[in-house]
């Protein structure tokens, strides 16, 4: 017995404990098996279809999984799968940080959120509706894919707090961050190698030397310490400065450190000498090209260049009278060129050797964050990303800005060159106007050499506080790729060639690190994005849809179809960053009411944008907005960030005295009608005012005593519903028209940041990634949602739940609105009114000739002779021939043989559309254009097929057993 077959036999013992009626379940395997299935399976040759199993992603242990993450070159997918490997992992890479530690329900609804993100529908359906476990009672509909990558190679967890530092090589990164322990990291397979312990804060700064594999790490503390990378042995720790290290550098075994105690000291082995000393905090720091000098940044705004060799202070350069923010040196023409900037926007560049003056930089406050030097042959430019989100090309000999990269809404930082890779390279210089101007050989050459070196000078790459990456060409106005799957800030980026094909690392404040693939050939496109965390999500009902509008911190708001993800359009206020919204309605239309940062109230019509009024500037920032008053009277009703309301009608955009309010402190707000009368609730330290905004005066207080954070109006047939959360964290339902107390859900919800009410009526508490549901007045429940990122704002309308997770935008619906997954059925109704619109239809959407050969492959057409014999003779049959290839595209049916003799089955997936399908025969029904149809049953060719006739197999007895009828088992 050969080893994989040995392999086999353990790998099917194994499956064996965890099975029932022959069909493996997951959720009742044991934990060695949720462990060792994947290495087991490997053994035996398995890997492949044991990965393709969703309910396995699930419940099997994530660092088995991620084990094999980027060994998928080697793996056979099964002839019958209608899922894609590579595919697979990138939904299962996405979020990994969100459901690595999680419980298996709450990964299942993660996964299920990433595969509609990431177009992979057939996963979604069979995470959402398993065949061993209840479905989701809640399963997306649809949702935005601004931030997702296919570049995103793989996702390295394992920090538990921010990780502000990386330093990469060819084969290794290291890691540091907020916690004290420094991570080195394999680019082949993405594992972790070593953790280096040793450190008692936070780690500052490092420096990783390759050809000694030896890493320099310095902490809050001050103390340097080496490590030996192949062991993970500590070699010293050198106590250097007294408080945090600011810069550090290395030359040879020769480490410069500077500090926020106002010194530089350089180390080799246990020995270490003092080079600078200055009244306040030192940095950055870097190194000339040869190593012997020091380039360090003061607080004052001064350069100081020492001599490493003596530790002799060389010159003492003023570049602005703000923090030196950046530095760099180059060596260029023979000598050494510096570049320095600080953070009141001035900059210098001159020479070393001579200390001429080569150029002066003038720039805004806040314009020189991160800099990277672009050099060629022929310019010497500098890249410089400012607070604002521009990066500034600077041409260094003249002092001027050549170009301004806009693209990141938040501040850069950090900035690398990468070279790209050689076919991208190539299209380059091939697409280049020099080649027209080579007349001979060898000038073709040198002018591929100078055009190569030229792309490889200007290709940079950003990161940003916006927590995406972003290519560019330094003479590109819009970003070349954008690379997002952050969910905070990005801290820092390090570009590396990794067997022939650039690569990216990057760290953020979400405590990952991610690798990213540089070759522009795994990007997916998206159709809507948004550029910053949504903060607020309001639904509307137009003349003829339901629209969703959403804010993201920014001056644009954004509308979508509810239906779909397609956006319907957008407009931008022209104000500042909306902070909320709030719909409202108008004897002109619908409104939409928003409020900017600096507390100005907008009023404009939802369908066109048009501004129907503009408030006066607020004294602080708005935090919730609402709607309420009569429909003679509407009034919207505004918190700001100190406690204090403000209304403002609706029709005149002008303020609402109202002194009962003004003299309370206020912590949450919510309107509503009761008995016809508009209320507004004002929730505070001594519980809930019922505010009449009719007469203006206080009606009663609810909960008197009890301090409300969050505050939530909803209605029922008979009753009026009031919930709130409580500093003691229970929510509390009350009676908003008597003051009664209803219910007290039981749980620590002192976390909870949102609450809303559906018409149904259900409530929804928000909190962190995750939305509870009750279902009203018993208060059934929770169901509880899980979301790839952080909830900051939901709507209820028409039954569907919107939300708003990070920079993405997902539809919800009840599963009970939905076609049943698990019991198919290929009979249509007995009838079928004449008038009912097609049933929706979730994942592929093949055309109208499409769903008619899928139609006749079910009833048992598989040639192509026979499919083109039961369809409508008005088709073209170059439409059947286009219509067979889109099937394949959709992975609805596969092929066998060859020429006339090829055949056509339905997949998988094929025959689950066809049940879902066939609940409406319509569906399947082409209209001829001469008005006539053919029956399906007449074959074009008239000839009859003629089938041979198979002779009847004697029955096999336990008495008679040959060789050529099968063995015994």
């Amino acid at each position: 017995m050969t080893r994989e077959r040995a392999a086999a036999a353990v790998y099917r013992r194994l499956l064996g404990t965890a099975a029932v009626h022959r069909k493996v379940r997951w959720d009742l395997a044991s934990p060695y098996l949720l462990r060792h299935a994947a290495e087991h399976a490997a053994d035996a040759g398995q890997l492949g279809r044991l990965l393709l199993q969703p309910e396995f992603l699930v419940y099997g242990d994530p660092k088995s999984i991620l084990a094999y993450e980027l060994k998928l070159t080697g793996l056979r997918e099964p002839d019958d799968s209608v899922l894609d490997l590579t595919r697979i992992f990138d939904v299962y890479r996405a979020s990994l940080p969100r459901h690595l530690t999680a419980h298996p329900e709450a990964r299942r609804q993660i996964l299920a959120v990433d595969a509609i993100r990431y177009r992979e529908g057939n996963l979604s359906r069979m995470l959402a509706n398993p065949r061993t476990v209840g479905v989701l009672p809640w399963q997306c509909e649809w949702s935005t894919s601004g931030n997702v990558s296919r570049a995103l190679r793989t996702t390295l967890t394992g920090h538990e707090r921010p990780v502000r530092m990386v330093a990469a090589g060819r084969q290794i990164a290291i890691t540091g961050g907020d916690d004290p322990v420094v991570r080195v990291w394999s680019l082949r397979d993405g594992l972790l190698m070593r953790e280096l312990r040793g450190h008692t804060g936070t780690v500052t700064a490092l420096a990783y030397l390759p050809g000694h594999e030896m890493a320099i790490t310095a902490d809050a503390a001050g103390v340097v310490r080496c490590w030996d990378l192949h062991h993970g042995d500590l070699r010293q720790a050198l106590p250097t400065h007294n408080g945090p290290v600011t810069g550090l550098a290395v030359a040879g075994l020769l480490v410069v450190t500077c500090g926020q105690d106002g010194t530089a000291w350089t180390s080799w082995g246990s020995r270490k000498r003092q080079i600078a000393a200055e009244p306040g905090p030192l940095g950055p720091l870097t190194l000339t090209h040869d190593g012997r000098s020091a380039l360090i940044g003061s607080a004052s705004g001064e350069v100081l260049v020492v001599d490493l060799a003596t530790g002799r202070l060389v010159e003492r350069r003023r570049v602005g009278e703000a923090a030196v923010t950046v530095l760099a040196s180059v060596f260029r023409d023979g000598g050494t060129v510096a570049v320095a900037g600080g953070a009141d926007g001035a900059g210098l560049v001159w020479g070393l050797s001579d200390g001429k003056v080569l150029a002066e930089l003038r720039g805004r406050a806040g314009d020189m964050a991160v800099m990277t030097v672009l050099e060629d042959d022929l310019d010497l430019l500098a890249a410089i990303g400012g607070e604002d989100g521009a990066i500034r090309v600077w041409d260094l000999s003249a002092g001027a800005v050549l170009k301004t990269l806009v693209g990141h809404h938040a501040a850069i930082t950090g900035l690398v060159r990468y070279s790209p890779r050689l076919s991208a390279r190539l299209s380059h210089v091939l697409g280049s106007t020099n080649l027209g101007i080579a007349s001979s050989r060898s000038a073709v050459e040198e002018t591929l050499r100078e055009e190569t070196r030229s792309t490889d000078a200007r290709m940079l790459l950003s990161a940003s506080a916006d927590g995406t990456l972003r290519g560019w060409n330094v003479w590109d106005v819009q970003a070349r790729q954008v690379y997002a799957a952050h969910t905070g800030p990005v801290r820092a980026v390090q570009a590396l060639n990794h067997d022939g094909s650039p690569m990216a690392v990057s760290c953020g404040e979400d405590a990952t690190v991610r690798m990213w693939e540089l070759d522009g050939l795994r990007v997916a496109d998206t159709r809507v994005s948004h550029p910053q965390p949504i903060v607020s999500v309001v639904t509307q009902r137009l003349a003829h849809e339901s629209v969703i509008i959403t804010a993201c911190g920014d001056d644009r708001m954004r509308l979508f179809s509810l239906a779909t993800e397609w956006g319907v359009g957008g407009y931008a206020t022209g104000g500042g960053p909306i902070t909320t919204l709030s719909p409202a309605s108008s004897p002109e239309g619908p409104l939409i009411l928003t409020a900017a940062a600096d507390g100005t109230l907008t009023a404009r019509l939802t369908a066109t944008g048009h501004r129907i009024w503009r408030g006066d500037e607020g004294s602080a920032p708005i935090v919730a907005l609402e709607a309420g008053g009569s429909s003679r009277r509407p009034v919207a009703v505004a918190l700001d960030a100190v406690g204090r309301v403000r209304l403002t009608a609706i029709t005149t955009g002008r303020s609402v005295a109202c002194p009962a309010a003004d003299e309370l402190e206020v912590s949450a707000i919510a309107v509503g009608r009761v008995r016809e009368r508009p209320l507004l609730f004002l929730g505070g330290l001594d519980g809930c005012a019922v505010l009449d905004l009719t007469s203006g005066r206080i009606r009663r207080w609810i909960g008197r005593g009890h301090e409300m954070v969050r505050l939530a109006y909803g209605h029922g047939p008979d009753v009026h519903f009031l919930a709130a959360t409580n500093a003691d964290g229970y929510i509390r339902i009350w009676d908003a028209d008597t003051g009664r107390l209803l219910q007290t859900i039981n749980g620590d919800f002192a976390d909870v940041s949102l609450l809303r009410f559906s018409e149904a009526p259900l409530l929804a508490a928000v909190s962190d990634n995750a939305v509870k549901l009750w279902t009203l007045p018993a208060a059934e429940g929770p169901t509880t949602l899980y979301l790839p990122d952080t909830i900051r704002s939901i709507s209820f309308a028409e039954g569907r739940l919107v939300i708003g997770y990070g920079r993405e935008l997902a539809v919800f619906a009840p599963e009970s609105e939905k076609p049943s997954a698990r019991t198919p059925s290929r009979q249509a109704p007995a009838t079928t009114p004449a008038d009912e619109r097609p049933t929706a239809v979730r994942g592929p959407k093949p055309s109208p000739i499409a769903l008619l050969l899928l139609g006749a492959l079910a009833s048992d057409a598989s040639t192509y002779h026979q499919l083109i014999g039961v369809l409508c003779p008005c088709i073209p049959l170059t439409k059947v021939r286009d219509s067979l290839m889109e099937l394949h595209q959709l992975r609805l049916i596969k092929s066998s043989g060859n020429g006339v003799d090829r055949s056509h089955r339905l997949t998988r997936e094929g025959s689950r559309l066809v049940d879902r399908l066939a609940e409406n025969p319509g569906h399947f029904v082409y209209q001829c254009p001469t008005g006539q149809h053919v029956p399906r049953d007449v074959p074009e060719d008239p000839t009859p097929v003629r089938t041979p006739k198979k002779k009847p197999r004697r029955p096999i007895t336990s008495k008679r057993r040959t060789w050529n009828q099968g063995r015994r088992i």
